[in-house]
């Protein structure tokens, strides 16, 4: 027998004795024990293998949900024209006159599309992103559109279109250019020209026309809080 073939049976036997003299004494179960015990636990983890989510987390998404449902369901009850369609958005983010969108061009979403709250415009898009996209509120000063101008119904009689004007908002949200001989007056309403006027701007709150200049000009109320919104729409 080699002398490495030696060493080798001389260790196994050792370990035999080992274990024999163990197992006689009683120590055999302290041994696994020992072993065993300096092992890792596992991190027990729910079925699908994430961690489970918070209450408070479950109630965030139960409120968001909510609050998507009410917006459409208040969009619904704007009956719109059935032929525009909408994307719904989150408002990721907004500024003083710039805000960010959680759809874009993977969802239909264009530049130059407005963006829209029940049947109020909010703004409309200037940069589309394959997954979120930019834009400008109304109150801001990049922010130009041609406008109709509504008289509200009154005694039974329907809204009739008694201007138009384009919107901008140099220093304060005006409607410019509104011809001398259309009687715009205070309490009239401001659409958008597209989409047959059925997205509502601001009301006017007063007309002024300066001696010597060609058209009336007409500051507005913009009936839009910002602030407030956290589902909106782009018309697609």
């Amino acid at each position: 027998m080699k002398m490495k073939d030696r060493k080798i049976w001389i260790i196994l036997l050792g370990i035999s004795l080992f274990l024999f003299f163990l197992d006689k004494t009683g120590k055999t179960a302290f041994l696994y024990r020992w072993l065993f015990s300096h092992q890792k636990k596992p991190v027990s983890l729910p079925e699908n293998n994430q961690p489970q989510k918070s209450r408070e987390v479950l109630e965030l998404e139960l409120a968001r949900c909510q609050e998507k449902n009410q917006a459409l369901r208040r969009l619904l009850e704007a009956k719109l024209s059935p032929q525009i369609q909408f994307v719904p958005a989150t408002l990721l983010g907004a500024g003083k006159e710039k805000f960010s969108l959680s759809v874009g061009s993977q969802q239909g979403v264009k530049k130059g599309a407005w963006v829209v709250w029940e049947n109020f415009l909010v703004g409309k898009i200037t940069k589309v992103f394959p997954t979120t996209s930019e834009g400008v509120f109304v109150s801001s000063k990049d922010f130009q559109m041609a406008v109709s101008i509504w008289r509200p119904p009154q005694e039974g009689i329907n809204k009739l279109l008694v201007g138009k004007g384009i919107l901008g908002n140099r220093p304060l949200l005006t409607v410019k250019e509104i011809l001398p001989d259309e009687e715009v007056k205070e309490g009239d309403l401001v659409a958008g020209l597209e989409h047959n006027g059925e997205f509502l701007i601001g009301k006017i709150k007063s007309v002024s026309w300066d001696e010597g200049k060609v058209f009336k000009k007409a500051e507005i109320n913009w009936l839009v809080n910002p602030r407030q919104l956290v589902t909106v729409f782009v018309v697609k």
